[in-house]
């Protein structure tokens, strides 16, 4: 049987307390919630002992990075930038000394073009190959041309290997004889030896045949013609010779060449006198 209360009832007060008990019991839980999550007075913001050692029953990964301060990072990170700038400046150091010695090497070969070579190959700046040597020398920077010619024309097995080697550098691909002589002798200077002359002119007349197979009919005409060449410049524009040969003088003394040897010298004679 139950009985109705009236308007003046303890039942508001009973739902009261019922309440405030709940709430009582929801704060006490978040305050033990709180306790039992909170860190240790002895513990970082990362949840590490302040003096850096781990609870009991836990292991360290090595690859744990909660151990490592902000500070630390920073440090390491500018160790590793400053080997980096170290490294950056031993590749620069050894570049500028290369950079050097090839400078020191090229006055050595201009005053001797032996020792020059010598002290190139002494710090690693060139192999000792013919195809090396030669690339070297066709390339030319702050070397002298007359120093090159003296180095090609002299008489030694190596040598001519690289006068060779220096000569298949160049490109005489449907260019007539003297615009082809014109490209070969500037990039050195003839020596004035004959003999030297001789081989240099030699190794051009082949390399020239091989280009331009329908020119001449074989390397000799090219090599006669080619020195042939040589002297009628110097005989044109050297200012001590005062009797300038003429075409048919120039004609006369190649004779023996074919016909179309003969052609090429009479059209050479007009270019080279201009």
């Amino acid at each position: 049987m139950f009985i109705k209360a009236g308007p003046g009832s303890a039942e508001p007060e009973r739902r009261g307390s019922v309440s405030n008990w709940f709430s009582s019991l929801r704060r006490g839980g978040g305050r033990r919630k709180r306790e039992e999550t909170a860190v240790p007075s002895n513990y970082g913001s990362l949840g590490r002992r302040k003096d850096g050692s781990h609870p009991r029953g836990k292991t360290r990964s090595a690859w744990d990075l909660t151990t490592v301060t902000r500070l630390q990072l920073k440090d390491e990170l500018g160790e590793v930038v400053a080997e980096l700038e170290a490294l950056d400046g031993q590749e620069e150091c050894k570049q500028n000394s290369k950079a050097k010695q090839m400078s020191i090497g090229r006055k050595k070969f201009n005053m001797d073009p032996k020792k020059g070579i010598e002290y190139l190959y002494e710090n690693g700046l060139l192999q000792r190959t013919p195809e090396d040597v030669a690339q070297f020398l066709h390339k030319g920077e702050g070397l002298s041309k007359t120093a090159i010619g003296d180095y090609l024309g002299e008489r030694s097995e190596f040598n001519e290997a690289v006068l060779k080697a220096f000569v298949e550098l160049h490109d005489f691909t449907d260019l007539i004889l003297v615009q082809a002589l014109r490209q070969f002798l500037w990039s050195f200077r003839l020596p004035g030896e004959a003999q030297k002359i001789d081989r240099m002119m030699e190794c051009f007349a082949q390399r020239y045949c091989q280009l331009n197979p329908d020119i001449f009919t074989n390397a000799d005409t090219c090599y006669v013609l080619s020195f042939a060449i040589i002297m009628l410049n110097t005989s044109l524009h050297n200012p001590s010779v005062k009797d300038k040969p003429l075409p048919e003088q120039f004609v006369a003394m190649n004779r023996g060449l074919t016909m179309a040897g003969i052609y090429r010298r009479s059209y050479s004679y007009r270019c080279t006198s201009q």
